[in-house]
């Protein structure tokens, strides 16, 4: 079967080269075209693959995302990657495994804010999207598993780069757009091999402040849009319905503090969040 070529910017020599002495990114495995790099990376894991291994694809023919919708884009458009955690046993607790995905959640953040001209443009939104000027530009999926080495963590990532239009995606957006030029596929600020990197050791410095004992909840709430807001939260419950309040903070794993209109204090842990003003 002849495969497609890969890309200029998802060189994996030099990406290899960018991540050495970082703990994340290695192995690393770079594909042209795959079903999905969740399930690739699976596959990987249950053959004994090492905390740090990651696959990252120019395309995706199954990719999903949460709440089981898809995520797909046309070569050479997005960073599409998959992360394995194998978290040690003091990272193995409930409350410290959920936050393995804000580390790697902060470290797109500073990857992206490199790149902008106004960082703050960049924020997150609860449970695990990434906003680029009030606009979806990406999103997380998180699958945890155990074998017998433990608990596994596989941490997905979807981020739009070079989309100039989404149709029928009014909220969605690009690091293209909110770099607001004409920018062109050779700009730096689009090489998707050098902002993984930058993104992979900037999560690394997260993980080891987790390791160090620091919990990183507060510094990720911190970077929430959705907090402060009257938000609609429609549950992944079957018959769940949709909830409306003030999100009034997070929980120390991560659950959203929401603050009904009648004054009822409710923990959520997944939900799709619909910001709103005030």
């Amino acid at each position: 079967m002849n495969l497609p070529p890969l890309a200029a910017d998802l060189d994996a020599a030099r990406l290899r080269a960018a991540l050495a002495g970082c703990p994340l990114g290695l192995p690393l495995e770079v594909h042209a075209e795959l079903a999905s790099t969740m399930d690739r990376l699976a596959r990987l894991a249950d053959a004994g693959a090492p905390s740090g291994a990651m696959v990252i694809a120019d395309q995706q023919t199954a990719g999903r995302g949460r709440l089981g919708r898809s995520w797909q884009a046309e070569p050479g458009q997005a960073l599409m990657f998959s992360l394995l955690l194998r978290p040690p046993p003091a990272l193995q607790s409930p409350e410290r495994l959920a936050q393995l995905p804000m580390a790697l959640a902060l470290g797109a953040l500073a990857a992206l804010r490199l790149r902008l001209p106004d960082p703050s443009a960049a924020a997150l939104k609860w449970p695990n999207d990434l906003l680029l000027a009030g606009r979806k530009a990406a999103g997380m999926l998180t699958e945890l598993a155990w074998d017998e080495a433990g608990p596994r963590v596989i941490v997905g990532l979807g981020l739009n780069l070079r989309q100039r239009a989404f149709p029928g995606l009014p909220d969605a957006t690009s690091l293209a757009l909110a770099l607001q030029a004409a920018v062109e596929d050779e700009d730096p600020r689009l090489h998707r091999g050098d902002l993984a990197a930058d993104l992979l050791r900037a999560a690394a410095a997260e993980l080891a402040r987790l390791a160090d004992g620091e919990a990183l909840t507060p510094r990720w709430a911190a970077e929430l849009a959705t907090l402060g807001r009257w938000v609609r939260v429609r549950r992944l419950e079957e018959d769940g319905g949709v909830l409306e309040g003030l999100a009034e903070g997070v929980a120390a794993d991560g659950a959203l503090l929401l603050r009904t209109e009648a004054g009822v204090l409710l923990q959520l842990r997944a939900g799709d969040v619909s910001l709103s003003g005030g």
